[in-house]
């Protein structure tokens, strides 16, 4: 049969696509209709979403449904996040001022961190002082700024 077809100048898969042919017209309709349908409710709801709430009506892969969905212009923008809590800095980082001592007890070492909350339309900043060895919280201020100060409130 290669050889027969090598003749012809087809391969075995030529031949099949000649004898079948395949046409996405129906199958990209299906995926706009059903697009369409769902955005008009729900406008920035993504295909995958989309396949995954209606996959027992829908005869079309997930990978094959989202593809079609993006050349159709249903594509979304993924929005990036509205809060940027570290600074690029050129500076070095600070040296690691414990590394090689042996904590055995309480009150030897304290690390803080510093955490947001999302509160009605803006932030709320937790500034939190913590004992290395027991794990125990020493102290906690909730602020609406990043200033200096709730820290040093935190630690008294």
């Amino acid at each position: 049969m290669t050889y027969v077809l090598s003749l012809v100048g087809l391969s075995r898969q030529g031949l099949h696509k000649q004898l079948v042919p395949c046409s996405d017209e129906p199958e990209q309709a299906q995926v706009y209709k059903l697009m369409k349908k769902v955005r008009k409710n729900h406008k920035h709801m993504s295909a995958r979403k989309v396949h995954k709430a209606y996959r027992g009506s829908i005869p079309i892969g997930r990978d094959r449904f989202i593809k079609k969905a993006i050349r159709l212009g249903f594509g979304v923008k993924r929005k990036s996040s509205p809060v940027i809590t570290t600074i690029n800095q050129t500076n070095k980082p600070f040296p690691n001022l414990i590394n090689g001592t042996t904590i055995n007890g309480i009150n030897q070492v304290y690390q803080s961190d510093i955490f947001y909350i999302p509160f009605q339309d803006s932030h709320l900043y937790g500034f939190t002082i913590e004992d290395i060895y027991s794990r125990e919280l020493l102290g906690l201020v909730i602020s609406t700024n990043m200033k200096a100060e709730n820290l040093e409130l935190a630690l008294k």
